[in-house]
């Protein structure tokens, strides 16, 4: 993502025209729903893809229409997602943040993103860099999706302890979370209304 940042910022794609995000993975389990409040798959896996472009792409989300539904599994929230979002330079941003990542896939799930522009299109896989082990010998779990690149909870985990001893500035602000949260809440408001809704 740090990469895909510096191409967009170096103008390699041209004018942005479009994005799309998909953060699918598997469902937290009944203990998180239960436990904490009912989030569904809109609060958990939203913020994670919004954060990055806007953080790529310095612009913010100005209008929301979502769709959700429980498809995959007996829980009181939501599963299944996909919002459609306009950004401030009137770019288009679709995302898939659903829960559908099969419970025995061999890797929790996925977060891409894709930018079109008007001179190329560039894209990004947090979680690319794996592959897969089978063995006959495992109790149960056959195939697991081991992953090799950088560990990108270290780097943030980091990056929050230098900035609580005032080493560095924190990368995502107060401010950052308040205004996903606000894409978040629009996006719900946007389901119960059945219209696309302004992000305020």
């Amino acid at each position: 993502m740090q990469q895909l940042k510096e191409r967009y910022e170096a103008g390699t794609i041209g004018e942005l025209i479009a994005v799309s995000g998909i953060n699918r993975g598997r469902m937290p389990g009944d203990g998180l729903l239960i436990r904490n409040w009912p989030v569904g798959a809109v609060s958990d896996h939203t913020d994670h893809i919004v954060d990055i472009v806007r953080w790529i792409t310095g612009e913010e989300v100005e209008e929301v229409y979502a769709e959700t539904d429980t498809r995959f599994y007996d829980i009181p929230v939501e599963d299944v997602n996909l919002l459609s979002m306009t950004l401030s330079n009137g770019a288009s941003f679709v995302l898939d943040g659903s829960w559908s990542t099969p419970q025995k896939n061999s890797f929790w799930g996925d977060a891409r993103v894709e930018l079109v522009g008007t001179q190329s299109t560039l894209s990004a896989d947090c979680f690319g860099y794996q592959y897969t082990h089978v063995k006959d010998t495992a109790h149960g779990k056959h195939n697991e999706s081991i992953y090799w690149g950088a560990d990108p909870n270290n780097a943030l985990l980091r990056d929050f302890v230098a900035s609580i001893h005032g080493e560095s500035t924190p990368a995502t602000t107060v401010e950052d979370a308040v205004r996903t949260a606000a894409v978040i809440d629009a996006a719900y408001e946007s389901v119960e209304r059945g219209e696309p809704v302004n992000v305020s």
